[in-house]
């Protein structure tokens, strides 16, 4: 527990920005989440989480958003808010074993991850945004039985209460999503807005979001060049978004110093 309480007043550990009416698994939770570290990011950049896995540093740094200054609000919301309303399920391993501590640890890690959806931390199998799992691989299993489970969520505390099982009761799954199910509405909904929004523009612009062809790099050309048409122009003969049609002519300009408007092969 000193270990855990002097990382957390160095910054090496990740802390959330909850109020007491939220689940930190709300925002935790990758469920219905393409993108979930862009998401964490996001996250980051409102100062709702602030996540550093790295002992090694000096300075505490937040890994989501390494140019955020990283020190006054994380600080007095860690002292105020964080570190008063942290609860310590102690349990007694007689005689003390340090693998067995960090296998029992891993045991949960990796259940509450499975659970709750709660995503990889940047592209590392071994980090989750719980921490590093030093017993990464197969589900853990812990074959003591506990002899009481700490005051929980329900899906938690089946999760507590299953570390002896080869796999998770699908129960907790289930009423895992319940609990999350505010949330997961929420997200389904602006994900079938969001393809609904694509289907519009795919209907009227077919090409949208596909590559570049040679042929319609020449068309670009020709038109710029030969025609004087603007993006907007283009945009019903390139069936592109003239916005993306900008982007691609600025793109072509950088990248060729302006000679791919005399032939497109300065592009290749």
């Amino acid at each position: 527990m000193q270990q855990h309480l002097a990382g957390y007043i160095k910054g090496h550990r990740t802390i959330w920005k909850v109020k007491k009416s939220e689940d930190a698994y709300e925002l935790m939770s990758s469920y219905c989440i393409r993108n979930y570290i862009k998401y964490f990011k996001d996250l980051a950049e409102i100062n709702k989480v602030w996540a550093s896995t790295t002992i090694d540093k000096i300075a505490a740094e937040n890994l989501l958003m390494p140019k955020q200054e990283f020190s006054l609000e994380w600080r007095e919301f860690l002292k105020d808010e964080f570190l008063p309303n942290i609860g310590v399920w102690a349990l007694r391993i007689n005689p003390y074993d340090a693998k067995k501590a960090v296998l029992i640890e891993s045991a949960i890690q990796k259940r509450l991850v499975k659970v709750f959806e709660l995503g990889g931390f940047f592209n590392k199998k071994d980090l989750s945004i719980l921490g590093k799992i030093e017993f990464y691989g197969g589900l853990v299993r812990i074959r003591e039985e506990m002899l009481n489970t700490p005051d929980l969520d329900e899906a938690s505390r089946l999760v507590i209460e299953s570390l002896g099982h080869k796999k998770i009761p699908e129960t907790a799954f289930c009423i895992g999503r319940d609990q999350l199910s505010s949330v997961i509405s929420f997200r389904s909904k602006k994900n079938e807005a969001r393809r609904k929004a694509r289907e519009v523009r795919l209907d009227k612009y077919p090409k949208h979001g596909s590559p570049w062809s040679s042929a319609d790099l020449e068309k670009l050309r020709v038109m710029l060049v030969d025609f004087e048409l603007s993006p907007k122009e283009m945009s019903v003969y390139l069936e592109r978004e003239s916005k993306a049609i900008s982007l691609k002519i600025d793109q072509n300009d950088r990248r060729t110093n302006l000679d791919w408007r005399s032939d497109i092969n300065a592009l290749y």
